[in-house]
């Protein structure tokens, strides 16, 4: 969105790692509030769409931080 005034290119280039292998619309049922009024099932089709990204997260989670090593 080359002028969307709710997110900066910066913002909307971030999602480019998690979006790269979406081929078409991604699209999550629900009306404009569902986000804010069904925050745990709006989460949970998130996490259904792009599980690739969820699982690299967990991963590095349960890495030891720096201090531990």
């Amino acid at each position: 969105a080359s002028h969307d005034r709710e997110a900066s290119w910066q913002q909307v280039d971030a999602w480019r790692q998690w979006l790269s292998h979406v081929t078409g619309p991604v699209v999550i049922d629900g009306d404009h509030f569902y986000p804010i009024q069904q925050a745990r099932s709006f989460f949970t089709q998130i996490v259904r769409h792009f599980p690739h990204a969820f699982s690299a997260m967990t991963a590095w989670q349960k890495q030891p931080s720096t201090s531990e090593r």
